[in-house]
């Protein structure tokens, strides 16, 4: 021991009990204190704020200038997003006597991501939301850093919240991270508005040889079988991104028993990529060869075994992005300690479908979660981030100007209805039928033009006289039939354009693209993809955000499908896109922002193929904001 540390350890002996205490507190407040950063506005300023893009972004290089009303006029208003302050992962969704609950990590006090709560909304129909109070507070030693992530499981008819709690992080330089459980304080409450922690925390704190607790987060939803309830945990593994499955009876105890999947075990040489991060050198969260595999789901749809799992790369565009694969491998082998358990995701060694890992979605969408409502519904649910000017790739995670002025980061995409589609071998992600809820009846314009193959490159508007041009918040729900077209084979594009103000060109194209073969006067569509188009979009939009574009191939039937099959819906709320082609094949979320907050803005429909014509069909609806003040209990005690 020093000469200074002996001093001090004298010193601190010296002081009484009380004294003793009181300087304990001083200093964590100091260090609480230290690590809030304070808002840089006020939201009752109106005084005009600067936010200078960077390089490459605005494309003229001059500042953007913005005022406090129109960076809190992007929040999105039938989406779920926090009142004030950071938000990110969804966290253990659940149906409880009739009320549907979603929690999110939450930043409390800023707009940058820092000391995790766990927030909370509450509704009867999943798509009108009512504000709760914070769940889940950083108040035991094991989480004093944060409540990571984490899902819901019923066990003997009560809710357990299994999360991440992470300390430490002062005195190592990184979360020590174990897993805990949270119960309702008061049962009879279908709001769940309090919880405890029982004294039995953390359940899960050991990992296996080759792990840490530096990188060991996130359980999914327990799952029973062969006997016991099992959980998977993301961790790293020998470097390797891996699914851990610990097993228990109670809920409180519980034991390492294999591992389900890993990085390693998809690949069909079994190893990750040389150089780089890998199993033989240095290893970290963003690796490019080997990774961290965070928030993973286990999940059955329909006749296949599910796994999922979130991953980032630095270098790689997107940085985040959701995976999922399929096996056709019964739920017995899994929890199997032997080394078919690991392979039982793995080509050649069990099941029998398409093992390439698909994206989620091609947007900027992470940290997403599944869970079944009390109908036995398959749903997820994704964490949609910011990309606004100045954000860093790594989900804007420190914030800029712009984000502080907005007073919020982070929204929760709609909830999903997931299924199985035989045809594609691939899982179908689409808005539930509830989301129709949302759509303002007055506010509706039905479709059924005739458009010339590439006669008007900007399209025709589709807004008409009933939907806001002003309110910014749409449903677009339309087909498209590609006719006269000459035979053989031809490419061709539709789709929408979002104009995001007046008198202006500039905005977002949203694009089915692809090829069709006409023969005999019969015409399929043989390829397809989806695109939203974000290059032209106003600052202070990303526009080299993944090159000014997300989107990707859409899986078609081998045998195509029918020219008059060509399905698109497109959900534009304020700064936010969820887009699905195919009723749920293809998904797309994607974020831009524009100033004209107050403007009118313009829906545009288009089309081309070769020298024939496209029918258009469908409808467009101005949207309702999901937010009530209360919830009628009556009818869901």
């Amino acid at each position: 021991m020093s000469l200074i540390s002996k001093a001090l350890a004298g010193y601190l002996r010296s002081l009484t009990g009380t004294t003793l205490l009181l300087l304990v507190c001083a200093i964590w407040l100091s260090c609480c204190k230290a690590h809030v950063k304070p808002l840089s506005w006020d939201p009752r300023d109106r005084v005009l704020e600067e936010l200078t893009l960077p390089a490459g972004i605005s494309g003229t290089g001059q500042p953007v200038r913005f005022t406090p009303k129109q960076a809190q006029g992007q929040r999105p208003q039938f989406h779920i997003t926090p009142g004030f302050g950071w938000s990110n992962d969804p966290n253990g969704m659940l149906q409880y006597k009739g009320i549907h609950h979603v929690f999110f990590q939450h930043t409390i006090n800023d707009t940058v991501f820092g000391r995790q709560h766990w927030g909370h909304v509450a509704s009867t129909d999943l798509v009108y939301w009512t504000r709760l109070p914070t769940a889940l507070y950083p108040d035991q030693s094991y989480d004093t850093n944060g409540v990571f992530s984490g899902s819901a499981s019923i066990y003997q008819g009560v809710p357990y919240q299994l999360y991440t709690g992470v300390s430490r992080f002062y005195e190592l330089g990184f979360y020590y991270q174990v897993q805990a459980v949270a119960v309702p304080a008061n049962l009879s409450d279908p709001m769940l508005v309090d919880w405890v922690k029982p004294a039995s925390n953390p359940v899960v704190a050991g990992v296996p040889v080759g792990a840490t607790n530096l990188q060991f987060r996130d359980p999914n939803t327990a799952w029973y079988q062969d006997g016991a309830w099992r959980i998977a945990v993301g961790t790293q593994l020998n470097c390797s991104g891996t699914a851990l499955l610990y097993s228990t009876q109670d809920f409180q105890n519980w034991t390492y028993t294999g591992v389900l999947a890993s990085q390693t075990g998809l690949k069909p040489d079994g190893v990750c990529a040389d150089g780089g991060e890998g199993p033989t050198g240095s290893c970290n969260q963003f690796g490019s060869g080997c990774r961290m595999w965070e928030c993973v789901d286990v999940i059955q749809v329909g006749p296949v075994m599910v796994i999922k799992w979130s991953d980032e790369v630095h270098g790689r565009d997107p940085f985040s992005r959701d995976w999922y694969v399929l096996s056709s491998t019964n739920a017995s082998v899994l929890g199997n300690m032997t080394a078919s358990a690991e392979g039982s995701f793995r080509p050649g060694v069990n099941g029998s479908l398409n093992y390439s890992p698909r994206a989620v979605d091609y947007g900027t969408v992470y940290a997403s979660k599944f869970w079944r409502d009390a109908s036995q519904r398959q749903l997820w649910i994704g964490w949609t981030f910011e990309t606004s000017a100045g954000c860093s790739p790594a989900q804007c995670s420190t914030g800029t100007g712009f984000t502080d002025a907005q007073g919020y980061q982070g929204a929760q995409t709609l909830a999903r209805l997931v299924t199985y589609d035989p045809e594609i071998e691939e899982l179908v992600f689409y808005p539930t039928e509830e989301s129709q809820l949302l759509r303002n009846l007055q506010q509706s314009n039905r479709l059924d033009e005739l458009l010339v193959s590439g006669a008007d490159p900007e399209g025709m508007s589709i807004l008409g006289k009933h939907v806001s041009s002003t309110q910014h918040m749409y449903d677009v729900d339309i087909a498209f039939k590609l006719l006269g077209g000459a035979e053989g084979l031809q490419p061709f594009s539709v789709g929408l354009i979002l104009l995001m103000g007046a008198d202006t060109d500039e905005g977002v194209r949203i694009h089915l693209n692809g090829t069709a073969a006409t023969f005999s006067g019969q015409t399929k569509v043989t390829s397809l993809s989806i695109l939203v188009d974000r290059r032209d979009a106003p600052a202070p939009s990303n526009t080299s955000y993944g090159g000014g574009f997300d989107g990707g191939p859409v899986s078609l039937p081998e045998e195509g499908v029918s020219s008059n099959e060509l399905q698109l819906r497109a959900l534009i709320d304020n700064s936010l896109l969820e887009v699905f082609a195919q009723g749920g094949r293809g998904r797309v979320t994607s974020r831009v922002y524009s100033l004209a907050v107050d403007e009118q803005w313009d829906v545009r429909a288009f089309g081309s193929f070769g020298s024939g014509s496209i029918e258009i069909t469908g409808a467009i609806w101005g949207m309702d904001s999901c937010w009530k003040d209360s919830i009628e209990l009556e009818s869901h005690r």
